[in-house]
């Protein structure tokens, strides 16, 4: 149970399919923040030691985990980036989350597995964010696909191919849709425009300017 209140806006949690340009719109955002005199936070996947442990045991190419022992890893992850949060949140104008709770139920629903297994520490992490304002970075898989290719140096999921990942951002696709929270706030940025419209769009979202 968290013991702190946050003011409704204060947490943005960006998720969006590889090559969508979600990492690009946060650098936009960030900076766009700081040109107003405001401070800005990103916890990613990999922004202390303990995190980074986790997500190289989650992307090793070499050694395969069982998707039951992954799912486990991210639920851990979230929880370790959470902490972050609740460290972190008085010090800065803005945490901006970078991926976070839609991308964990896509896994769990791509691998197959039993979401009510997990329901309960989901819920407890979506609590812990709320409230927040949830941004969903999309561009169309052939354009994702295309930039992916571009990058070189393939995830381990990235290798696995165009079919194997279309599934995957299908499935993100889907979990972004129907995902529901009395306290998060969900919007959608089409990324194909030019970087400032994009800006500007998300801007607009969050009522900034």
């Amino acid at each position: 149970m968290k013991n702190i209140i946050y003011e409704k806006g204060k947490i943005i949690l960006f998720e969006g399919y590889d090559g969508a340009g979600k990492t690009t719109l946060i650098s936009l955002f960030k900076r766009h923040l700081s040109s107003k005199g405001l401070s800005s936070l990103v916890i990613d996947n990999t922004g202390n030691r303990v995190t980074a442990n986790i997500d190289f045991a989650i992307r090793d190419g070499v050694l395969e985990i069982a998707p039951a022992t992954e799912i486990l890893l991210r639920l851990a992850r979230e929880c370790e980036r959470i902490k972050t949060l609740k460290t972190e949140i008085t010090k800065y104008n803005y945490i901006i989350l970078d991926r976070g709770i839609v991308s964990l139920i896509s896994w769990i629903h791509y691998y197959n597995l039993p979401y009510e297994k997990y329901k309960l520490h989901i819920e407890e992490i979506i609590e812990e964010m709320s409230p927040c304002y949830l941004v969903d970075c999309y561009l169309n898989y052939d354009e994702s696909w295309n930039r992916v290719l571009s990058r070189g140096n393939l995830s381990k999921k990235e290798s696995r191919g165009k079919e194997i990942n279309n599934r995957a951002f299908t499935v993100q696709r889907e979990i972004f849709s129907h995902f529901n929270w009395p306290e998060i706030t969900k919007y959608e940025i089409n990324t194909k425009g030019s970087r400032e419209d994009c800006l500007q769009e998300l801007l607009a979202c969050l009522s900034l300017k």
